[in-house]
């Protein structure tokens, strides 16, 4: 057993353990702070190193969710001995057994949608700054004894764009089913299937196996009629089999909840959600005194939705070692409902702050610390690299002037490559899009610059990133675009399908046009559908429904490299530095910086 402990704690009780690690709950020591808990990988994923750089690498993106509706990170810690993670102990009780405490009857409809708020304001966090959680269920949103509550265990979850088969099949999305990229959208739908569970206290799909429910998710429709009125047009969005169909954006999901729920329920639907929640949670810790562990330790692992890690052969056992299996045991209170995997593959929860800064002796020790109630800002990695993915959703919801029920759309997926870019960088951008277009003659244009490979740029505020620009971009970088392959075909009802890929490459300007800071960034602007043609007559798209949602990959600009080293010697450690390096930059003979580490 590994006996390295993160230096300043002092533990007071394991709360679970298993093949990847275990979990403690820890105070500061002398007592003068907030209880943690602290997640210590195991020897083996640690000594793994392509999966510790996974475990690094979505340690470091879910570090920008912060949100009091995400349980929050303070600190990420590596060195010779081991690796952990200390974040927010949070007290309350999983959704699942409140639901579970509840059997078949489900919550009054101002808890249900109570829960659902405060889930869409942490998913409306994590897509923000670009991540999908994938795995939204009972199981990893935790209702607290004031009925508030906080989104758990981000444990698969990806950058939007990227694809993979991994969540849980009792609340996957179709296209999570068919292996397409994840997006906001499908956060979406796993929400209203749970927002469904939490009115109905039944699944909106029950196959017994995980075929039979891969096949209800895909083909099926929502039974509403289980469900109030008042809520029936929300959950036919939210489970829409088609992604573009959904809302994208959690914070407009919100808001729609909130005008339905006011209009059906009263102003103060909220407030009795909050009491009817905290009676729950009272009634569960009085009879069931019992901390859950995110997905580790719930039934949201029985049969007919297990993770499809363990049940699709074409993910193979090791995906599903990768993604979940911490945590097999919970021990004795109630104190702290602790979320997420310490898995191979993925990270614990979104938090607060984490960053790697390596010091002398090969520790990594970063983090605010829970002493002083938050996570401190991060400075951002300073060197060239990353990549950086949107997804933008382009359409018509009036399908009139085409004869048909809707519409074209359009779905595009960004990747800008590197995400980090200094004046002088190349910078590549891959646009892959897909259309739907009805049949008979019509034609449409998106934003209002010229299509001539160069690339628009937003400046964008921390926070602000998962927010579309409505108008055009203020800067412009030219470059050339190069077309990729493109595919044509035909669909039921005389409708085309397409799909083309486009690369465009422009060079960051070292002539201060575009300032070190943090860019939108997309091959037109604004971001949406400028103009319409159906049949020889010109269309308002606004006037037909035209839409846009999702997300802009994001680039930052870093200030202009320091002098590149020009000594007539390599770099040279100092004596009695400890192990520390020292380099010297000289322009024109004369030193003008020395750096050492």
């Amino acid at each position: 057993m590994n006996e390295w402990r993160v230096d300043g704690f002092d533990e007071i009780r394991e709360l679970g353990s298993g093949a990847q690690g275990r979990v403690v709950l820890a105070e500061p020591r002398g007592g003068n702070g907030a209880l943690v808990a602290i997640k210590y990988l195991a020897p083996a994923p640690q000594a793994d190193e392509a999966s510790l750089a996974v475990f690094r690498r979505e340690a470091e993106t879910l570090a920008r969710v912060a949100n009091p509706h995400v349980a929050r990170l303070y600190r990420y810690v590596e060195g010779p001995g081991g690796a952990a993670i200390v974040m927010e102990a949070v007290t309350g009780t999983s959704l699942r057994a409140v639901l579970d405490r509840h059997g078949d009857g489900g919550l009054a409809p101002e808890a249900a949608l109570t829960v659902l708020k405060g889930s869409l304001l942490g998913l409306a966090a994590a897509h923000a700054v670009g991540v999908v959680h994938r795995d939204y269920k009972p199981a990893n949103v935790v209702v607290q004894p004031e009925g508030a509550s906080k989104l758990i265990d981000f444990g698969i979850a990806v950058l939007t764009g990227q694809s993979s088969r991994a969540g849980t099949p009792a609340y996957m999305a179709p296209e999570q089913w068919q292996g397409e990229p994840a997006s906001p959208a499908t956060d979406i739908y796993a929400a209203s299937c749970v927002f469904f569970e939490c009115l109905t206290g039944a699944r909106p799909y029950r196959g017994g196996s995980t075929a039979q429910l891969m096949a209800q998710h895909l083909n099926t429709p929502v039974p509403l009629e289980s469900v109030p009125e008042p809520v029936r047009p929300m959950l036919a969005r939210g489970l829409a089999k088609n992604p573009g169909q959904r809302l994208w954006n959690a914070g407009e999901f919100v808001a729609e909840l909130e005008r339905t729920a006011v209009a059906a329920y009263g102003p103060d639907w909220e407030q009795r959600g909050v009491r009817a929640l905290a009676v729950a949670v009272a009634a569960l810790a009085s009879a069931a005194p019992l901390a859950m562990l995110g997905s580790f330790a719930g039934p949201d692992a029985a049969p007919g939705t297990t993770s499809v890690q363990q049940t699709v052969a074409t993910q193979g056992a090791d995906a599903a070692r990768h993604s979940k299996g911490l945590l097999r045991q919970v021990s004795s209170s109630k104190i702290a409902v602790v979320g997420a995997a310490l898995a191979t593959g993925a990270v614990l929860t979104a938090g607060g702050l984490v960053l790697r800064e390596h010091k002398a002796g090969g520790t990594t020790h970063t983090g605010a610390s829970p002493r002083s109630g938050g996570a401190t800002p991060a400075p951002a990695p300073t060197t060239v690299g990353g990549k950086a993915t949107g997804q933008l959703r382009l359409g018509i919801r009036n399908g009139r002037p085409y004869g048909t029920s809707q519409g074209p759309s359009f779905a595009y997926d960004f990747s800008v490559t590197p995400a980090r870019a200094t004046p002088g960088t190349r910078v590549s951008l891959v646009a892959t899009a897909k259309s739907r277009n009805p049949p008979g003659e019509h034609s449409g244009r998106f934003g209002a610059t010229p299509v001539d490979g160069r690339l628009s740029f937003y400046p964008v505020a921390a926070g602000a990133e998962g927010t579309l620009p409505t108008g055009p971009a203020p800067l412009w970088v030219p470059g050339r675009s190069t077309p990729g392959p493109q595919r044509d075909g035909a669909a039921p009802g005389g409708w085309r399908v397409g799909e083309f890929t486009t690369t465009y490459t422009v060079t960051v300007p070292s002539n201060g046009r575009l300032r070190p800071g943090r860019y939108l960034v997309i091959p037109f602007s604004p971001p949406a559908i400028t103009s319409l043609e159906v049949r020889g007559r010109r269309y308002s798209p606004q006037a037909l429904g035209a839409y846009a949602q999702g997300t802009l990959p994001v680039i930052t600009v870093l200030p202009a490299t320091a002098p590149s080293p020009t000594g007539t010697g390599p770099a040279t450690a100092r004596p009695g530095g400890g192990g520390r390096t020292c380099k010297t930059y000289e322009r024109d003979g004369k030193v003008v910086k020395r750096v050492c580490r």
